[in-house]
């Protein structure tokens, strides 16, 4: 439960700041921040993809 509360402590003005970002004028602060949430947003179909292929040579090699 502690680990819960703590998480989302951390999270709600990281994940704040970063949607502000995103509204930015300045183009590099506002590329990295769309960057950093692309690739997290990809994260799960990364790892998805990842583990398939794995399964997938394990199997059938």
């Amino acid at each position: 439960m502690i680990i819960v509360i703590i998480s989302i402590i951390v999270a709600l003005p990281i994940s704040i700041v970063l949607a502000l970002d995103r509204r930015l004028d300045m183009r590099m602060i506002r590329s990295l921040s769309i960057v950093y949430i692309e690739v997290w947003r990809g994260a799960p179909l990364n790892n998805g993809t990842f583990h398939g292929i794995c399964y997938v040579a394990t199997v059938y090699a």
